[in-house]
């Protein structure tokens, strides 16, 4: 069956198509592989039954080529798959250029199979574009594959983003002779590389980069409009990830957006939440459950879309709504324990804002029972329960003392302790005000300023 993505490579600008594969003559391209092969002239006139000086004559344009010969030549040269004429070499760029849109499509496997045929270009030593497209297609297949984010890297991934970074940094030198295609690619491989490390600043610089560089390839752009908009909303600045997750939205539009936009109006909503925009998240929130519940009713997925809606409806005052949400998602993932675990904050979330002291101290009990001894969630239940009693001493010395640097340890880093943080800074803020605590009260008021001002400014 005929991929979907077989058109994408049409679209890419025909004149960055044509400078990726070499321009040569096809006697130099001959001679440059027999070079590289220690080959010479004798040898390949041995094999073909010519003499050495007819095989000059041709590696110089002066003699013409009959197809019998030239599969003669590619034979003894030992590159007969090698696309050796510039209509063959076109035809692998196109195939490179479809899966390249296989892997942002996350179809890793016909990705794989298709890089697997790639093999003949290796033998052409002039072809250092198309050989470098290759690999950085890839270094995009591994990336994009493997789940370097979710757990510690293991040995073998630290080696293999080590030899990708070197190899990255010696094709960084062509820059200036690269095709943009090429060149954009090249940068968002990199992006990548710094990503899966967290390191978000470097990703950044390479990803905006990437997006700065024009070619066609309309799903490539957006991906990249999106890797640069959740940059910005892991370092907690919602202003910016608003703003290029929308251009995402915008760049790739029609028949493929179905699949693409809902992922994104997720991420937005989190955004528009952050900024004090419930409707409008509310709105995207609901969106990305009809498109789940549309597509695959993914059980992971669904759950995860009503947690956050459920987060959303605790902070409208909807907490009936939220209740309800919760309850489906602990119902459905006792065996998946953050999800879990973070149903159940979100539940104790919307007794403590009703006041409902009972169920939340019974639900807090049961809480702290299942974290087993997960410190992260253990600080998360016990701030949500000073909270609670602020007005106790004790509590606003917990929440001053080890909530507070905690979670403001945490909020460049991991985007969503940061509502938690506000909580904490308004709760605090408010108590001291109450006790005429001024100097406190103006220390967490410019707490919370600083981390406003991470949300709007870079």
């Amino acid at each position: 069956m005929k991929s979907v993505y077989t058109s994408q490579a049409t679209k890419i600008e025909k004149g960055a198509l044509m400078s990726i594969c070499a321009n040569l003559p096809l006697g130099e391209k001959i001679k440059r592989v027999r070079k590289s092969k220690g080959f010479s002239q004798q040898n390949i006139g041995h094999d073909l039954g010519k003499s050495p000086s007819f095989i000059n004559r041709l590696e110089r344009g002066q003699a013409d080529y009959t197809d019998e010969l030239l599969e003669g030549i590619k034979k003894s040269l030992e590159i007969e798959n090698a696309p050796l004429q510039e209509h063959e070499a076109k035809i692998y760029l196109d195939r490179l250029c479809i899966c390249n849109d296989l892997v942002t499509a996350s179809r890793m496997a016909e990705a794989e199979a298709m890089l697997g045929e790639m093999f003949p270009i290796e033998a052409l030593p002039y072809e250092h574009e198309l050989i470098l497209l290759s690999d950085l297609v890839k270094a995009r297949t591994v990336f994009e594959k493997d789940d370097f984010g979710d757990s510690m890297l293991t040995s073998k991934q630290v080696a293999l983003l080590k030899a990708t970074q070197h190899k990255l940094d010696q094709l960084v030198s062509l820059a200036e002779k690269i095709s943009p295609l090429v060149l954009q690619l090249y940068h968002d491989v990199k992006g990548t590389y710094y990503l899966v490390q967290s390191d978000l600043k470097n990703a950044l610089i390479h990803y905006k980069k990437a997006y700065g560089i024009k070619t066609e390839e309309v799903r490539t752009t957006s991906k990249i409009a999106r890797a640069i908009g959740r940059c910005y909303a892991s370092l907690c600045k919602p202003f910016h990830a608003i703003w290029y997750l929308n251009q995402s939205r915008t760049i790739f539009s029609g028949e493929r957006s179905d699949s693409h936009n809902p992922g994104v109006g997720a991420e937005l909503a989190i955004c528009y939440e952050l900024i004090g925009e419930f409707e409008q998240a509310e709105e995207l929130y609901e969106a990305n459950i009809a498109a789940i519940r549309g597509i695959n009713n993914n059980r992971i997925d669904l759950s995860k879309a009503l947690i956050n809606i459920s987060g959303l409806h605790n902070r409208m005052g909807k907490y009936e709504l939220a209740i309800k949400q919760i309850d489906q998602v602990i119902a459905q993932t006792k065996d998946i324990k953050w999800l879990y675990l973070t149903a159940i904050a979100n539940k104790l979330d919307a007794f403590r804002r009703q006041q409902r002291m009972a169920e939340f101290d019974e639900l807090f009990k049961h809480a702290i029972s299942e974290s087993e001894g997960d410190k992260e969630f253990v600080q998360a239940f016990e701030t949500l329960a000073h909270l609670t009693t602020i007005k106790e001493n004790a509590s606003v010395e917990y929440l001053e003392t080890v909530a507070l640097p905690l979670l403001t340890s945490m909020e460049k880093a991991h985007f969503v302790g940061l509502g938690l943080l506000i909580e904490v800074c308004k709760a605090l803020e408010a108590q001291y005000k109450k006790k005429r605590q001024v100097k406190k009260a103006n220390a967490i008021a410019a707490v919370l300023r600083d981390v406003y001002e991470v949300m709007i400014f870079s």
